[in-house]
């Protein structure tokens, strides 16, 4: 070999890390684009308010005209009520339409954020592959250049961006959308296993949008969770880790309440927390506990979740 073909091993990592930098920027850029809609909702229900008050002076103008008033007064008041009300009516139907809009934006954004994330794992994934190849064919080329192996750079470890601060490959999982309940992961606890939502009877379920969710949890939250679950907390406990270990990382990180290894842990694997399902005759089950939980991972194209099977 004459000249040797460099290929550095680091630039792929580095193409890892921008990649997960903006998969970690996700969220922010779903926060500012609710806060504009939100902005937007707020100016109509603000013309609409100030479309009533006008409705509502100009009848109450009206109802004091008495019957010696000159009908033409009268006559130009009905068309002036006639007129509020047609512009009351307009920014009702804005507002509706707004809502509606609104409702397919969160929709939309989820699913964009579950995509980018399972993606940004994949894609990690692949690029540490591809690195460590690298790595091997440049130590192999070194080699046979006469070269000594040692010269040849260490391969990096690509970071794979996660929902909390730091990063490690190892604690990275693909978002399961294919997994079936015959194929829970290593480390659940006995009397788990994942139950495939599309054979989850929901037709009791009370959560019909995020207006369902009480103050102290709320979609957003779930959402978080369920990606710290799958790529966090379920890889963890394959590998034997245990509460004490979340909570050690939540220190770590920064991590607290509701956005955190910890609380996502208990809350899926806790007695009392988990989900529980039972498994009808019929083949389905039915929701015991966690129907929040069910809604927003299906909101968010998951195809199973983990919970407890009851008789």
């Amino acid at each position: 070999m004459d000249e040797l073909a460099w290929v550095d091993p680091d630039a792929v990592i580095r193409l890892g890390g921008d990649i997960a930098r903006y998969a970690r920027a996700v969220p922010e850029v779903r926060h500012s684009v609710a806060r504009g809609a939100d902005a937007v909702g707020d100016e109509i229900r603000k013309e609409l308010g100030r479309r009533i008050r006008k409705l509502d002076e100009t009848e109450r103008e009206l109802r004091t005209c008495d019957v010696e008033t000159d009908w033409r007064v009268v006559s130009e008041l009905q068309l002036r009520v006639r007129a509020a009300g047609r512009a009351v009516d307009a920014a009702r139907s804005a507002l509706s339409a707004y809502t509606v809009a609104r409702d397919r934006l969160d929709e939309a954004s989820s699913r964009w954020r579950f995509d980018v994330e399972a993606s940004n794992v994949e894609v990690q994934r692949r690029l540490a592959e591809i690195a460590r190849d690298l790595d091997v064919y440049q130590r192999f080329a070194l080699a046979t250049a006469g070269h000594a192996a040692a010269a040849a750079p260490a391969l990096g470890r690509v970071a794979v961006g996660r929902v909390g601060g730091g990063t490690s490959p190892s604690d990275s999982l693909q978002l399961p959308t294919g997994q079936h309940g015959s194929d829970a992961p290593a480390g659940l606890p006995a009397g788990y296993t994942m139950v495939p939502i599309a054979q989850v009877d929901l037709s009791a379920s009370p959560v019909r949008g995020p207006a369902d969710f009480k103050a102290d949890t709320t979609p957003s939250d779930l959402e978080w969770a369920l990606v710290a679950l799958h790529d966090v907390v379920l890889p963890a406990m394959a590998r034997g880790k245990d509460l004490e270990y979340f909570r050690d990382r939540d220190d770590r990180e920064g991590l607290m309440g509701n956005r955190s290894y910890a609380d996502t842990y208990v809350g899926f694997f806790t007695p009392g927390e988990a989900l529980r399902f039972r498994l009808e005759p019929t083949g389905t089950y039915s929701v015991a506990n966690g129907y929040h939980r069910i809604w927003t991972a299906q909101r968010s194209g998951l195809t199973v979740i983990p919970g407890q099977v009851v008789s």
